[in-house]
């Protein structure tokens, strides 16, 4: 079993990674989001399922809209949903963002607990 890193440990590898390969830091996330949808993939054998993204500002949420586009390319049915508080968003948050709206992918804005969707017992999260 892998070990569950925290946001120091992931940034000091993500820095080691661009740094030696060299790659940039928006190709490492496409590169590791396309790993992590390949392996969700195999976890949702159903393809009409509804997909649901819950993505913050940072890189991580950057990841989550990497995934989100890989399941519209596939045809998959989702919903992303942007956090928007805390941080301000990452440039590669940014990035991927216009990817979705260049794709008319609607984003909806979560603002507070009240804007959070009703999910269903066959969705996806």
């Amino acid at each position: 079993m892998l070990p569950i890193l925290n946001s120091d440990q992931i940034k000091k590898i993500d820095f080691h990674t661009i740094f030696n390969e060299p790659i940039s830091s928006i190709a490492l996330m496409e590169r590791a989001a396309t790993c992590c949808y390949e392996k969700m993939k195999k976890q949702i054998n159903n393809k009409f399922v509804k997909i649901h993204f819950f993505c913050g500002l940072g890189n991580n949420g950057g990841d989550g809209l990497v995934i989100a586009r890989k399941c519209i390319e596939e045809g998959r049915d989702i919903v992303v949903n942007k956090l928007s508080w805390g941080q301000s968003q990452s440039n590669d948050f940014t990035f991927n963002e216009k990817k979705l709206i260049d794709l008319n992918v609607p984003i909806k804005i979560i603002e507070s607990v009240s804007d959070f969707p009703i999910i269903k017992n066959d969705d996806v999260i």
